[in-house]
């Protein structure tokens, strides 16, 4: 499985040097994704889905004015990795017009952990922590 982003950008696994972990896809402004097709002409995603709209379907043309409303991301694992989700709109922190929910799905074997603990309790934890190791 790790080098499942080489095979889907068609790059060879010989050389250390040449293994991706990482694929984003997506028609973003500052990241519009390079269709490398020979079979049309040399375009970004953002072109393609503004010359085909239809493509998005008209619910998600209709919503989202024509844009693809999301990044696709493909990531080959092979050690722990601590994946941030951004579950709601903070624009302060993230400033987009989208949104950032996120959603994984497994193409091979995955193991994982979600859902965390309220603040509160875990802010009791770490003074009940910090009382132990002060004491010592």
């Amino acid at each position: 499985m790790l080098m499942v982003v080489n095979k889907l950008l068609l790059v060879s696994n010989e050389a250390p040097p040449s293994v991706f972990c990482q694929l984003w896809t997506g028609a973003h402004p500052k990241g519009d994704a390079l269709i490398k097709d020979n079979r049309i002409a040399q375009r970004t995603l953002g072109q393609w889905i503004a010359d085909y709209p239809a493509c998005l379907g008209s619910k998600v043309k209709d919503t989202f004015h024509g844009q693809l409303p999301f990044l696709f991301k493909v990531l080959s694992v092979n050690t722990a990795l601590s994946i941030q989700a951004h579950p709601n709109r903070f624009p302060e922190h993230y400033p987009d017009n989208n949104h950032k929910p996120e959603m994984a799905i497994a193409l091979s074997q995955f193991e994982g952990l979600c859902g965390f603990r309220p603040v509160e309790e875990i802010i009791g934890f770490l003074k009940c922590e910090w009382h132990t190791w002060h004491e010592n």
